[in-house]
């Protein structure tokens, strides 16, 4: 029996879904979350997602990454400017995809170590193709499926405000009550994720 793949593509649903999860805050924290969104799923009255296939590949990776959020990550979330709500649902997309984890760590934060700001499709096809020779899954994902990866990939870091056009770039203005928080949660690296020295905060 072939061992199930740790690594999945789903995040081609949508990149941070920052509009997503600000259209929903209204029930964010209800108990009955997942009922609620069963139902925007069919009424559409938050999201404004054209087709219902849409809002069910969005819900169910909006789902994913409410799993992996800390239980004081939405109040906190809600509270942040719109540059550091984008940071924060980043690092959701790195708790809840180890692709996006594996692309980030293997390939970008060491070429931001390095002074190395250009950073184009063929660097994380060498880490695709790297993955795939020990992973049967990504092995058997087609031409066009990786490709669309790591588009979304590099969408994700522009949301995120890391990257501007093909240069990675340090995110500027962000306070230091925000590096706490992740400081407090004893999640520190994603302050290096976010090209920072956590001994310079």
């Amino acid at each position: 029996m072939r061992e199930k793949s740790k690594y999945t593509g789903s995040f081609t649903a949508g990149a941070l879904l920052h509009h997503e999860f600000v259209a929903i805050q209204p029930f964010m924290q209800d108990e009955n979350l997942n009922d609620l969104l069963a139902i925007e799923i069919k009424q559409n009255k938050y999201l404004a997602i054209k087709t219902e296939a849409a809002r069910k590949r969005i819900v169910r990776e909006m789902q994913n990454r409410i799993i992996n959020a800390p239980s004081s990550f939405w109040p906190f979330f809600h509270n942040l400017p719109l540059a550091e709500q984008k940071l924060a649902l980043f690092y959701l997309c790195l708790k809840s995809y180890l692709l996006i984890f594996d692309f980030h760590f293997e390939v970008v934060a060491p070429k931001w170590k390095l002074h190395s700001k250009n950073l184009d499709n063929y660097d994380i096809q060498m880490r695709m193709d790297r993955i795939a020779s020990f992973d049967e899954t990504v092995y058997n994902w087609t031409e066009q499926t990786k490709k669309k990866l790591i588009t979304k990939y590099r969408k994700i870091l522009r949301e995120a405000g890391l990257m501007r056009d093909d240069k990675l770039i340090k995110p500027e203005g962000i306070t230091s009550e925000f590096w706490q928080y992740f400081i407090q949660l004893n999640e520190p690296w994603f302050i290096e994720a976010c090209f920072y020295n956590i001994n310079e905060l």
